[in-house]
């Protein structure tokens, strides 16, 4: 998709229908990907290591963040985004080799079942279903695709332009968030599994998030909005690094990649979140629409925290 979306900006072909055309293959794409990936992992470390190397695989995500982004804005200095697609093409299929190298042994049951994929599907939300804890973790991680994750791709735009005025800027803002991303995911590699409490720990996580959206929506330098992009970076990377350890490790193997592609589905509502984030960004302004999302995001996990006291138990 980058590809043809490269070739069809610099024909200048390119409509919003192919814009979406495109996303929605991109965004589909990943349903398969991501649960994969994640699914891999318990299978090349020990159980003990499970939380360190899915923090460490976050680190190297997060890597790219701070770089890619930083690479954009200088590219859109100079060049147009046609240029930009085509280097974003370019290093997938050094993505595409390294993947293909990676040989893992499996004994599952399911490695070589005859059941099909709906059966399969529904064999994924049935495990959910009998743990009320991985299901309850799943509305958390809903609550903050929808409400949370958004910011990036809807306000931080908005406000590099506002404070910024300039397009490059978005590659400025978005490294911070890589930056504090990085340091959240370093921090869960070094302490990871050790770690107690890893229900309020998680919570408590994204109370800090909401809190750097809130701190984000009324910054009004650049000096105040990289702290906050930064905090937000490091509690949403931490979040997901504790919640994918925890479930990876209390689910059966050979259900692990259904249950990921089940928490993939909340990374699928994150265009949904985005549609409302610019719904509230255009009738009220950048600001008041982030304290609103930011608000959303506190108040349902305040709800969990004290409606579902297994939240607060897990250990």
């Amino acid at each position: 998709t980058l590809l043809v979306t490269a070739l069809l900006v610099v024909s200048g072909t390119i409509t919003p229908w192919m814009v979406f055309v495109t996303t929605f293959i991109a965004g589909s794409s990943m349903a398969f990907n991501q649960p994969a990936r994640q699914s891999l992992i318990p299978r090349m470390v020990p159980d003990d290591g499970l939380a360190n190397a899915i923090a460490l695989n976050s680190a190297a995500l997060n890597i790219m963040r701070i770089g890619g982004p930083s690479i954009a804005g200088a590219i859109l200095i100079f060049f147009d985004l046609g240029p930009l697609y085509l280097l974003q093409a370019a290093v997938y299929v050094w993505v595409l080799y390294s993947t293909f190298k990676i040989s893992v042994r499996t004994n599952d049951r399911q490695a070589a079942s005859d059941t099909s994929m709906k059966e399969e599907l529904f064999e994924g939300f049935g495990a959910v279903k009998r743990d009320p804890v991985i299901f309850y973790i799943l509305i958390l991680s809903l609550v903050i695709f929808i409400w949370g994750v958004p910011y990036q791709s809807v306000f931080v735009p908005l406000i590099a332009l506002e404070q910024l005025g300039s397009r490059s800027g978005v590659g400025i803002l978005l490294s911070s968030v890589g930056i504090g991303a990085l340091f959240g995911a370093l921090m869960v590699a070094r302490f990871g599994d050790s770690v107690r409490s890893r229900g309020m720990i998680m919570l408590t996580q994204i109370a800090a998030f909401s809190g750097g959206l809130f701190l984000l929506a009324q910054a009004g330098s650049i000096w105040v909005i990289v702290p906050a992009l930064m905090v937000t970076g490091a509690m949403q990377t931490s979040f997901m690094s504790l919640n994918n350890a925890f479930v990876l490790g209390r689910t059966p193997r050979e259900l692990q990649g259904r249950d990921m592609s089940l928490f993939s589905l909340d990374r699928g509502l994150v265009p949904l979140g985005a549609t409302i984030g610019g719904v509230l960004a255009d009738s009220i302004g950048p600001q008041g629409g982030l304290m609103i999302m930011g608000g959303v995001c506190l108040a349902c996990t305040m709800v969990l925290a004290v409606a579902v006291p297994a939240l607060r138990r897990i250990s």
